[in-house]
């Protein structure tokens, strides 16, 4: 089945993408309460 092929290799590229996005943002929360102008 072709369709859930894809499907599935969408969701996984959005999971990667969304993973991503939680560790720059959790990233620059850190940055912000570690920086002097806070």
């Amino acid at each position: 089945m072709p369709k859930g092929g894809v499907i599935g290799e969408f969701y996984g590229k959005l999971g990667l993408l969304f993973g991503f996005a939680v560790k720059v943002l959790v990233g620059t929360l850190k940055f912000r309460k570690l920086s002097p102008f806070n």
